[in-house]
């Protein structure tokens, strides 16, 4: 926690136990792991963290399964209307995406080694 205080006080936010008691949620573990998730989402953002974060914490079943987009429509008027929740394309994963599959060649130096499961 003290950690995360330190990069909430760097951006001018109150520190955890302040933000949890003003939503008036419970401070446990599961709670402070979705905040910290949701963190690190937002401080790397657009610095490539994401795809191997939710891989890592094996919690890509839990998030949508399609990406959306955002269709711009300028207007006779010259204003813009905005549609945020354009479906652009299904995601496709399957438990054996959260490990790589491990080359041929570095199987056949090991005989004890086993594949990744579902790689087989």
């Amino acid at each position: 926690m003290q950690a995360l205080d330190l990069v909430r006080a760097r951006a001018g936010m109150p520190d955890v136990q302040t933000t949890f008691t003003r939503r008036g949620i419970p401070l446990n573990q599961e709670t402070l792991r979705d905040l910290i998730r949701n963190e690190r989402r937002i401080e790397l953002a657009f610095e490539d963290h994401r795809y191997f974060d939710v891989r890592r914490w094996m919690i890509i079943e839990s998030l949508p399964k399609f990406i959306r987009g955002m269709v711009t429509t300028r207007n006779a008027n010259g204003t813009f209307t905005y549609n945020p929740n354009v479906k652009v394309e299904d995601k496709v994963f399957e438990t054996k995406h959260y490990f790589f599959p491990i080359p041929q060649i570095e199987m056949n130096r090991n005989p004890s080694m086993r594949q990744n499961p579902d790689w087989l």
